[in-house]
């Protein structure tokens, strides 16, 4: 990212929406980065125009997912879950990994997307929150060993975003969970990114979920049980 006249930020970031407003005196313009965190490389041998990024602050978003939601024990075999572990968590460590260099350099900003599903189990998506857990615990290392280098490591949970694909996964079972506007999670982001805040739990819900879990989680598995038939289009 590069600091423009105004005050605001140049970003290099991947799949969130082209301008997003940070606040009432912050624009960001926001470029895909042509990364393929499914593979072993990403295309080029590097995440973007190595050029480009050593002349650029960087901030790199990561924040590919997918999901297959079903019950563990209805599954037919293990294929979905590996894919899940393969894009939302593994996605994350090799774009990481080719990032860093031009991290340390320029001071940058590391960002993952992460879920209610990478903190409590809900059901009917063990896959998925599998590889939301093991993203936070790579994240959580990472800031302790990047410490002293100017790279900041920061973890967003969100709850469900109204996106088409969630539509087609849940039916009308979307209807009856709060979801997100994927506009408003992206400047959310977005921001927090550029305050270098270390984690950003969305929603009132979500934080009283995540607060109620560390004081009784077993309070909270019973809640969990009880909304188990509308994770997924029965």
């Amino acid at each position: 990212m590069r600091r423009l006249p105004s005050g605001g930020w140049r970003w290099w970031c991947e799949r969130v929406a082209p301008q997003v407003s940070i606040g009432n005196r912050t624009r960001a313009t926001v470029k895909a980065l042509p990364a393929a965190p499914h593979r072993p490389r990403p295309y080029g041998g590097g995440i973007y125009d190595r050029r480009k990024l050593q002349r650029e602050d960087v901030c790199l978003i990561n924040d590919a997912g997918l999901g297959y939601p079903r019950r563990f024990a209805d599954l037919p075999d293990l294929h979905t879950m590996r894919a899940e572990i393969d894009l939302n968590y593994m996605g994350t460590v090799y774009c990481t990994y080719y990032a860093l260099p031009y991290l340390k350099q320029t001071r940058g900003r590391l960002v993952g997307v992460n879920s209610f599903g990478g903190q409590v189990g809900i059901p009917g998506t063990a896959g998925y929150n599998a590889s939301k857990h093991a993203m936070r615990g790579f994240l959580n290392t990472l800031r302790v060993e990047l410490h002293g280098t100017g790279v900041t490591v920061s973890v967003a949970y969100l709850g469900a975003v109204r996106t088409e694909r969630l539509k087609k996964t849940m039916g009308d079972n979307v209807n009856k969970i709060p979801t997100m506007d994927p506009k408003r999670v992206a400047a959310l982001i977005i921001q927090q990114a550029a305050r270098r805040q270390r984690q950003q739990v969305m929603t009132f819900p979500g934080k009283f979920l995540l607060w109620l879990n560390k004081w009784s989680p077993t309070l909270v598995d019973r809640i969990l049980v009880s909304i188990r038939s509308i994770s997924y289009q029965e």
